[in-house]
């Protein structure tokens, strides 16, 4: 286990440092599980999402490796750590475009259409660094719609594949909830997005013919 932990904390997301996929990462002093005669166990283990030390052998390789890098819940160990970054990098640009806002008299950040553009377009340099970093699948894309109208399109898939920030409206939250800019509070932010994965499993089909064409 050590050997993995130690993989995971490897991790330093950057353009130029990205996270590659957990299945299949080489561990190093570790032994791998026996192959011979128990080709049913390890079956058993894949399908049920534990990992195991085996060898890259298949790929002509010397080296040890993890198969096949999942959780418990059968995501990969990147979904996770994706969700998690988006998460906690999410709120911390968030929080330092509001924090650095009430900073300036150059570019105050006021609770207005003007503001919350502003936080939406910081929130998308997060998504769009964390697809540059490996991390988040598609492309960045911002919208400017009701809650219950991008719950809609969510819906219909039209948001499938990419990386989604959507703002309601100044006007529109408002109205629907009153009493929240008298408490400086906004609630119309949310985010759609898809963890990017390795391939694990790959079918590859040949047709043998003794036809030659003319």
């Amino acid at each position: 286990m050590a050997a993995w932990f130690q993989s995971s904390l490897a991790n330093d997301p950057g353009s130029s440092n990205m996270v590659p996929p957990m299945a299949y990462r080489f561990g190093y002093g570790v032994t791998e599980y026996p192959v011979e005669g128990n080709s049913t166990l390890l079956k058993q283990l894949q399908d049920s999402s534990i990992n195991y030390v085996g060898t890259a052998a298949e790929g002509g390789l010397s080296n040890k490796m993890l198969v096949a890098g999942h959780m418990l819940d059968g995501n990969p160990f990147n979904y996770w750590y994706s969700v998690a970054w988006a998460a906690i990098n999410l709120e911390l640009d968030l929080a330092n475009e509001i924090i650095n806002g009430s900073n300036t008299t150059v570019n105050p950040l006021y609770y207005e259409q003007n503001g919350i553009d502003r936080l939406q377009r910081r929130a998308l340099k997060t998504l769009r660094n964390g697809i540059s970093y490996g991390l988040i699948l598609g492309r960045v894309i911002g919208t400017g719609l009701t809650q219950q109208d991008f719950n809609t399109e969510y819906e219909k898939g039209t948001y499938a594949g990419n990386a989604v920030i959507n703002a309601v409206p100044f006007s529109n939250y408002n109205s629907l909830n009153p009493s929240d800019y008298a408490a400086g509070k906004y609630a119309g932010l949310s985010a759609v997005m898809t963890p990017r994965r390795g391939f694990e499993s790959i079918t590859f089909n040949v047709n043998v013919t003794n036809f030659v064409g003319a």
